[in-house]
């Protein structure tokens, strides 16, 4: 079973070189190996890449693939990284093969003259000898016949930081930051921009590289407020994953996700969650359709995938169990609903989310 072979870490929280007498820090590197444990901090962070087609994103319970130019804007505590695919055929926590943990693939690879001890050749193989698809019976080192075969062009990179009480609340409260309010907010489950946001903004970002005093400030704002205006964004976690309170712009909702959230595990109903907002299952339905884009099915769908995603990670239970924890009586339907929300089978989510913690 899973509990018994895999060691549960917890992910690495950052201390960043953002000092309080900075609004912000900038900074931009060009990189070819992204191999940055999964981290949180407590600023908010925005990341531009540019190049780095096929890296792997993790954002909260997000897995996902960057292509040629990406922006993503990460609220505080809330986990992420990118990181550099392995050569093909094995990662870096033993050889597993990308889409399929169970298995080896040594295609590719050569036994090391080191691992013979003693005149012991494992599989009866000697050094240097290719070992397609053989079975090992002993402890090897494995490598690749030219690593810089599997190099990474050179990624550009720009991240920008900036501490999450910048704005105080009174400020945030105006009429003329509302949108800017509701970018922090969906912050908290991560934002991917448009690609035409992306294209908007780059060069902006590079030149404010090289700013100092008010003119970087205003460059800063002017920036933030493109985001916040931006069409096409696309959030990446989910709100329970991290346990972050999202606000709504109506009371009924917040009513009823509270209680979603704080009872996911139980038998939750249309009607039942329509009382608790004071309006019938017909006025409900169509309101929350029409402020959230999703049905009540939907989004009770949501709310538990998130908790079974950060149990998947920080817990050493079965999948079975937390399945059926977050209420889902029905192990079929719970996996084809995992993974079309999430792309992977509950079990790949959870070892590559673990491999990626360091």
């Amino acid at each position: 079973m899973l509990n018994d072979c895999y060691q549960f870490k917890k992910v690495m929280r950052e201390v960043t070189s953002l000092t309080p007498n900075e609004c912000f820090s900038i900074v931009a590197r060009k990189k070819q190996a992204f191999t940055f444990p999964l981290h949180t901090h407590e600023e908010m962070e925005l990341t531009l890449l540019l190049g780095g087609n096929g890296l792997q994103r993790i954002v909260g319970d997000h897995l996902g693939t960057v292509g040629a130019a990406e922006l993503v804007l990460v609220g505080p505590g809330l986990p992420h990284g990118w990181f550099s695919d392995n050569p093909p055929g094995l990662r870096a926590a033993g050889g597993m093969r990308a889409g399929n943990p169970d298995a080896f693939d040594l295609s590719a690879a050569t036994i090391q003259p080191s691992a013979i001890r003693g005149g012991h050749h494992p599989a009866g193989l000697k050094g240097g000898q290719r070992i397609a698809g053989l079975p090992i019976t002993a402890p090897v080192a494995l490598s690749y016949p030219d690593a810089s075969e599997y190099a990474l062009p050179e990624v550009e990179e720009i991240t920008l930081l900036f501490h999450k009480e910048l704005f105080s609340a009174h400020l945030l409260g105006t009429d003329q930051l509302l949108a800017i309010r509701r970018l922090f907010e969906d912050a908290k489950r991560g934002i991917l921009f448009a690609a035409p946001v992306v294209a908007q903004v780059q060069e902006r970002m590079r030149s404010l590289v090289g700013m100092r005093g008010f003119e970087s400030l205003l460059q800063f704002l002017s920036l933030l407020h493109t985001l916040s205006v931006a069409k096409g964004n696309v959030l990446l976690s989910e709100p329970s994953f991290s346990k972050e309170t999202v606000q709504y712009d109506s009371r009924r909702l917040e009513l009823a996700f509270d209680y979603m959230n704080r009872h996911y595990g139980s038998a939750i109903t249309l009607p039942g969650i329509a009382r608790i907002a004071h309006m019938s299952e017909a006025s409900f339905s169509r309101f929350m359709k029409a402020n959230t884009g999703y049905t009540f099915t939907e989004k009770l769908t949501e709310i538990r995938l998130g908790h079974v995603a950060r149990l998947l990670v920080s817990s050493q239970q079965t999948i079975a169990e937390i399945a059926y924890q977050c209420g889902f009586n029905n192990m079929a339907n719970f996996n084809k609903l995992f993974k079309r929300r999430k792309g992977c089978t509950p079990k790949t989510f959870r070892l590559k989310f673990n491999e990626c913690k360091g």
